[in-house]
C-alpha cells in the first residue's frame, strides 16, 4: 500500500513537471515581434497608404537600411551591458566607475530612439497629404497603449 501511495504522488509530480515545462518561456522575440504581427501590420499599413511602386521601393531601403543602424547598436548596446556585469561581478567598484556605465548604456538607448525618429520622418517625408493623413490617423489609434506593450510580461500566459 506504502509502494502504491509513493508511486501515485512521483506519478503526479512527473505529470506537473512536464505540464509546467511544455508551457515555454513567452510571447516574442525580445524586440516587440509576437509571432510576426510586426510584419503583418506594416504590410496592412502599406495597403492602407496606397503606396506606389516607387515609393514602396524607397520605402524598403529605407527600412533595410534602418535596420542594418539598429543591429549595430543593438551589438553596441550588448557589448555595454556586459561591460556593467563584469563590473558589478568584479565586486569592487566606484560610483563613478558605476554611473560611467549607466551613462554609456542611456545613451546608446538614446541614439536607438533617435535612428528610430528619423527612419519614421524619412518615410513621412515620401508621402503625398493624403498619404500623411493615413499615417496619422493609424498613429492616433496606438497613443493610448503607450508604455503598455510589456504588461504581459510579469503576468501568467493565458491561452
Amino acid at each position: 500500500m506504502k509502494n502504491l501511495i509513493v508511486i501515485m504522488i512521483a506519478g503526479f509530480f512527473t505529470l506537473s513537471a512536464f505540464n509546467t515545462l511544455g508551457q515555454g518561456y513567452g510571447y516574442g522575440n525580445g524586440y516587440g515581434d509576437r509571432d510576426g504581427k510586426r510584419d503583418r501590420d506594416r504590410d496592412r499599413i502599406h495597403e492602407k497608404l496606397n503606396l506606389t511602386d516607387e515609393q514602396e521601393t524607397e520605402i524598403e531601403g529605407l527600412r533595410i537600411n534602418h535596420q542594418k543602424q539598429l543591429i549595430e547598436i543593438r551589438a553596441e548596446l550588448g557589448k555595454k551591458e556586459l561591460e556593467l556585469q563584469e563590473l558589478k561581478n568584479k565586486g569592487e567598484y566606484t560610483r563613478e566607475d558605476y554611473i560611467g556605465k549607466i551613462k554609456e548604456l542611456s545613451e546608446i538607448r538614446n541614439r536607438m530612439q533617435l535612428v528610430r525618429a528619423n527612419h519614421q520622418m524619412d518615410v513621412y517625408e515620401l508621402l503625398d497629404p493624403a498619404q500623411k493623413a493615413t499615417w496619422n490617423d493609424s498613429k492616433k489609434k496606438f497613443q493610448g497603449h503607450k508604455g503598455n506593450f510589456r504588461q504581459h510580461r510579469n503576468k501568467p500566459r493565458i491561452d
